[in-house]
């Protein structure tokens, strides 16, 4: 089992160009007989993302990697979903594009209304 803790503040960072390395080197250390758990402490999405896609490609089988996020068990299945998403877990990438979408808009607003009166 590959177990991937989720931990923004005091995980491991990963940079996002190094992610498929670190996932490529987690599933190899798995790949060993001599090893049942692999435990990782990350601080960063893109590792999680990794995963799912190499559940897709099924380069691992769903039932051997799992996610833990403030002591709560995430697991996915063979499409890649999660059995559950918490706030927090993951989702600084999409809070950061929801706030400029959103931002960006009402800048545009008010720019077109000054640009009226």
């Amino acid at each position: 089992m590959i177990t991937i803790h989720y931990d923004p503040q005091f995980g491991q960072a990963i940079a996002d160009g190094q992610a498929t390395t670190y996932v490529d080197n987690t599933i190899y250390a798995h790949s060993d007989p001599d090893v049942t758990n692999v435990v990782r402490s990350v601080a960063n999405a893109s590792v999680i993302q990794e995963f799912r896609l190499r559940v897709l490609k099924d380069e691992i089988k769903p039932e051997e990697v799992r996610f833990e996020f403030r002591n709560q068990p995430i697991t996915i299945n063979e499409y890649a979903v999660l059995s559950d998403w918490p706030k927090g877990f993951a989702d600084l990438d999409d809070r950061h594009t929801r706030e400029i979408v959103t931002l960006a808009m009402k800048k545009r607003i008010a720019d077109r209304e000054k640009g009226k009166a």
